[in-house]
């Protein structure tokens, strides 16, 4: 990925509009004309003032939408990418706490793409929300620029406890808590219950079993199965488990070299055996499963949607390297609720907060499917007796958090180039990564003297 671009310079405050000279004497004709241009310019000062704020006439937070303010407080601004039934499941949080507490919330659906710049954006002018909800990756930025709010001094070791520890690890940033998590994902092993009896506790369990399958195919005539894929080789976040369990580390291309080196050589190898097929997509390497052409597949929770209607298959952790003893740890990624440093009311934002990450709604995020963050609702009796669910909350522990930081946002394009040219394509390794370690530095010098510019304004 590119850099992060140095914070936009404010926008000039507009300037206070002249004061209106007194009317001349009308004829009433004319008095009527005067007092419809009036109620013209009023609406339109009106919708001016919505826009500022985010919303529009009848959107949850407007005056008249679903979260006008009673009582005299102010409702507290919600601002989200949910779309279809996981904004509605939102929405209806929100109103559960409004009947609790007799606070009103307002809520506000952006583009996830859109959604980085407009929080930026509204944030600089005072207009943006109380309390938000994204994923955890461009936290550092945030928090270097102020937007979000540290919560270390309000939630308590207790309050930690009860989330799952990975969770809140990555939400941490140079030693601050900037967020309470919601959900998270990860990536799991998929296996073909046709082509292997079992899923494998090791890498070499797992080609054996894949030449097994294939091997058993050809015997019968039949086309060879695949035996691993993972969509996009030269993808960093599926490409995360086999760097980490050679001991590399994407933010450290210099001392780790070797380690990246090794991963990108150890899966080239199986390129060329043809167990993995070099370049594959999501939606192909799910309908290359579905048809038993496939005998493992490295996915994440979104894959059940895609088998839907198609039971033959079974999900566990990810194995052991073989050669190291390490886990393929892949990366987390988490959901979470963050509070804007130039909140109305700290406190009110702090309740809504806790109640969205709280267990009631915990247990509803994981009967809809997603990786809840509490320990709580997997607790329960008879909460893990499905297969799917176990081994995503076992894989969940040996996940690696992925970092905030600014400096990961700008390892991604460098990295997918070497992974390429290395895994995809078969190029030195060496030469592939010590290029991606120029990059990325060479990005971070860019970006720091971007922001040193932009700070010196």
């Amino acid at each position: 990925m590119t850099p992060p671009a140095a914070p936009p310079a404010l926008p000039a405050r507009p300037a206070s509009p002249a004061p209106l000279a007194p009317l001349a004497p009308l004829a009433p004709r004319r008095a009527v004309g005067a007092l419809l241009t009036l109620l013209t310019l009023l609406t339109l000062l009106t919708l001016l003032t919505l826009n500022a704020l985010g919303c529009a006439p009848g959107e949850a937070g407007a005056p008249g939408g679903a979260g006008a303010g009673g009582g005299g407080r102010p409702p507290i601004r919600l601002w989200h990418a949910y779309r279809g039934e996981e904004r509605a499941a939102l929405e209806r949080a929100a109103r559960r706490f409004e009947e609790r507490t007799g606070q009103a919330v307002s809520t506000l659906a952006l583009p996830y793409s859109a959604f980085p710049n407009k929080l930026q954006a509204a944030a600089a002018r005072g207009n943006g929300p109380d309390v938000f909800i994204f994923a955890h990756d461009r936290l550092g930025d945030w928090a270097a620029a102020g937007l979000v709010e540290p919560l270390g001094f309000w939630v308590s070791a207790d309050e930690r406890a009860a989330l799952l520890t990975p969770t809140v690890e990555a939400l941490e940033h140079e030693g601050n808590l900037y967020g309470l998590p919601l959900s998270c994902k990860t990536l799991a092993l998929f296996y073909h219950r046709g082509l292997v009896p079992a899923p494998p506790s090791t890498t070499d369990a797992l080609w054996a079993a894949a030449r097994g399958a294939r091997a058993a195919a050809a015997a019968a005539g039949a086309t060879p199965p695949w035996g691993l894929a993972a969509p996009e080789l030269s993808s960093l976040y599926f490409h995360a488990p086999w760097l980490h369990a050679h001991g590399g580390d994407a933010l450290d291309l210099e001392g780790r070299a070797g380690a990246a080196v090794a991963s990108a050589r150890y899966l080239r190898a199986r390129v060329e055996e043809g167990l993995v097929p070099a370049e594959v997509n999501g939606a192909l390497a799910s309908e290359l499963f579905r048809g038993g052409r496939l005998a493992f597949l490295v996915s994440g929770p979104w894959l059940r949607g895609d088998l839907a209607g198609f039971s033959d298959w079974g999900v566990a952790p990810l194995p052991t390297l073989s050669e190291t003893g390490r886990p393929l740890a892949p990366y987390l990624g988490v959901e979470a609720v963050m509070m804007s440093s130039r909140a109305r009311d700290p406190a009110g934002a702090l309740a809504l907060m806790r109640a969205l990450a709280g267990e009631e709604e915990a247990r509803a995020r994981l009967a809809a499917g997603q990786l809840a963050a509490r320990r709580a609702p997997y607790e329960e009796p008879g909460a893990l007796a499905d297969p799917w669910l176990r081994a995503f909350r076992a894989q969940l522990e040996r996940a690696a958090p992925m970092s905030g930081a600014p400096a990961m946002r700008a390892a991604w394009t460098p990295l997918q180039r070497a992974l390429s040219s290395s895994v995809v394509y078969g190029e030195s390794p060496e030469v592939a990564f010590e290029e991606a370690r120029r990059a990325l530095a060479a990005s971070l010098r860019e970006s720091s003297l971007g922001d040193s510019a932009e700070g010196g304004r």
